[in-house]
């Protein structure tokens, strides 16, 4: 295995790099944030979600959005809370995702090479039969969500993809009739987060991405408010917004006709609290949720 050296930045840098844009637009909201992140933290070095003990996906979410609101984070903390995860021994890939990104988040080469070698050696269970990836061990076939979080834990850990174009492959062939991408094979319809998973992937890997998608995530634009993540659904979401968003800035500019009732239905979920909800009908609060409400705005504040 060897070393990514390319330029692009990655699918991690180019989200923060929004955040960070968003978070700077607003310094009394930076402020908010950064206080209710803060107070996330529990005494073992992770972060919770919406329970009590520290979670590594939540982790995640916190201690990026704390390198954007407050600069920095517990470094000392994080290392020493994810190495009671070891070699990741046991966990599904997610959770191997999660142990990944949380080893890239910290400064420098911090990772001993052999812990690097056996997380991704362990990721590889998880690759299909048709070189994408899915949750599932022993899928024939891979899924958007499954190549997206197994091409992350490969940048978070700087190493190149074993196959590219399998996964591309597998990718396309997860594309649906109405013109968008599911998670699975043979669902019916498209969905905003597959799509947008789709997009990134294509776009990391320096694939063609058919500009006709764009029409296709516009069309998924709830006329009041965010987007949807299927069409046939009457309730926008925030995660399916900022995921939407980000993919047609990948593909093209977002639409004028979208742009401000998205700009409002992302502002109406922020809480003074100092996160953001994840849609009109909840009240929690998380890191995650926080996390694409930045990611959003900053496409619409671009």
């Amino acid at each position: 295995m060897t070393n990514n050296h390319h330029q692009q930045l990655t699918i991690r840098q180019e989200i923060l790099s929004i955040i960070q844009e968003s978070a700077d637009h607003n310094e009394s909201i930076k402020r908010e944030m950064a206080g209710f992140v803060q107070g996330l933290a529990n005494p073992d070095g992770g972060y919770r979600g919406r329970a009590a003990h520290s979670d590594l996906y939540y982790t995640i979410f916190a201690v990026e959005l704390l390198s954007v609101l407050a600069g920095e984070f517990d470094t000392e903390g994080l290392r020493k809370y994810i190495e009671t995860f070891g070699d990741g021994d046991g966990m599904d890939l997610l959770e191997l995702a999660c142990l990944a990104r949380c080893w890239g988040n910290l400064p420098g080469d911090w990772i001993p090479a052999e812990r690097q070698a056996k997380i991704l050696g362990r990721i590889e269970t998880f690759a299909s039969a048709d070189q994408g990836y899915n949750i599932n061990p022993s899928a024939e076939r891979g899924t958007a969500y499954g190549c997206f979080i197994a091409l992350h834990a490969y940048q978070d850990l700087g190493v190149e993809l074993p196959d590219p174009g399998g996964m591309v492959g597998c990718i396309e062939s997860l594309r649906t009739a109405d013109g968008g991408y599911a998670n699975e094979p043979q669902l019916p319809i498209g969905a905003v987060p597959s799509t947008a998973a789709a997009i990134t992937i294509l776009h990391q890997l320096h694939n063609p991405i058919d500009p006709e998608l764009g029409a296709w995530l516009a069309a998924c634009h709830h006329p009041n408010g965010g987007f949807l993540a299927i069409p046939i659904l009457e309730e926008p979401d925030l995660l399916s917004t900022a995921v939407g968003l980000h993919a047609l800035s990948l593909i093209n500019d977002i639409p004028d006709t979208i742009q401000t009732p998205c700009r409002e239905y992302v502002r109406g979920l922020y809480d003074p609290r100092g996160g953001f909800r994840p849609n009109r009908l909840e009240e929690d609060l998380d890191a995650e949720y926080s996390y694409y409400g930045l990611l959003a705005s900053g496409h619409l504040e671009r």
